[in-house]
């Protein structure tokens, strides 16, 4: 039976979340005695490790602001909860990867980025959380985007764009999710190393995600139910932006707030969704859309979001 390290977790407020940790750990060590002939001590420990940085992790969204102790979010818990069982992938070329339920976690990771082997262990362990906690807008942000490309208002903009698929505003919401589960990541580990992060753009000495950050930012910063005031700090954006990903309702407010604007809004948010999405799609390799990185010119579409993001 995993022992808690925090007594704040009980059922009034975060029903089950004690006896995920549990049910998580047996299911992910039944699963890898299952599917593996020779147990490795290494990889075994992994699942341990899991345990106690699920536990952190979520223990720090409430240091940081992001939970509230009081009144928790209830998509955060559920979210954590579904997970399935973690695994240990055959290929290690990658530090952890989320698919549905199931968590990946490289069993070699060591230190990185100015980090000990513990503390980036804990970076790739709560950015695979955070992929977690997005997954239910993620997926539906499927459907916003092809209802989006659908629209015959929106023909001509998308035309001008030179795109012909809804997945490249899909992938502008695959940006936003990379770099809030890097952001939340950062914030965790670097409580965990006791190290200070400078947040603002383009001073992340550690981020993995530093390219994709000011986009995510400057999305967030142009929307309305996000930026509640024109001297709003950087910081308090990106804090208002994890927080709302983190909520069920983070889909249903964009598509309000594109569906409500002006023309001139409507317009510059599906702009800067468009070239995230490319910009996003030049930066990973994208399964079923190219074999390999897009070959777009994608610094037109930097200078594009560039521009827009200048209009009032």
């Amino acid at each position: 039976m995993y022992k808690p390290k925090y007594t704040f977790w009980n059922e009034k407020q975060f029903p089950g979340f004690v006896d995920s940790l549990d049910r998580i750990y047996n299911d992910s060590v039944d699963n890898y005695k299952k599917t593996h002939n020779d147990l490795i001590d290494k990889e075994l420990e992994v699942f341990n490790t899991f345990i106690k940085d699920l536990e952190y992790y979520y223990a720090i969204l409430i240091c940081e602001g992001i939970e509230d102790l009081n009144n928790p979010n209830k998509n955060i818990l559920n979210q954590l909860k579904s997970i399935k069982h973690v695994v240990i992938p055959k290929k290690r070329d990658l530090y952890g990867a989320t698919l549905g339920n199931q968590v990946s976690i490289n069993p070699d990771i060591d230190a990185a980025y100015g980090l000990d082997k513990k503390c980036f262990m804990q970076l790739c362990i709560s950015h695979e959380l955070g992929h977690i906690v997005n997954k239910k807008w993620y997926l539906e942000s499927k459907e916003l985007s092809k209802k989006l490309y659908k629209d015959p208002r929106n023909i001509e903009l998308f035309e001008n764009l030179e795109i012909d698929d809804y997945r490249y505003l899909l992938f502008g919401f695959d940006l936003i999710n990379e770099v809030v589960a890097e952001d939340v990541a950062e914030r965790v580990a670097f409580r965990l190393a006791k190290k200070k992060k400078d947040r603002s753009i383009g001073h992340n000495k550690y981020i993995l995600y530093d390219e994709l950050y000011k986009y995510a930012f400057e999305f967030a910063k142009s929307l309305d139910f996000i930026r509640s005031s024109k001297n709003i700090s950087e910081n308090s954006i990106m804090l208002e932006l994890i927080k709302n990903s983190f909520s069920e309702d983070f889909i249903s407010n964009i598509s309000k707030e594109i569906e409500n604007s002006d023309y001139n809004k409507r317009d510059k948010l599906l702009t800067m969704l468009v070239c995230m999405g490319k910009i996003k799609a030049s930066s990973y390799e994208v399964v079923g859309l190219n074999k390999n990185k897009e070959s777009i010119n994608v610094d037109k579409y930097i200078d594009t979001f560039n521009e827009t993001i200048k209009r009032k």
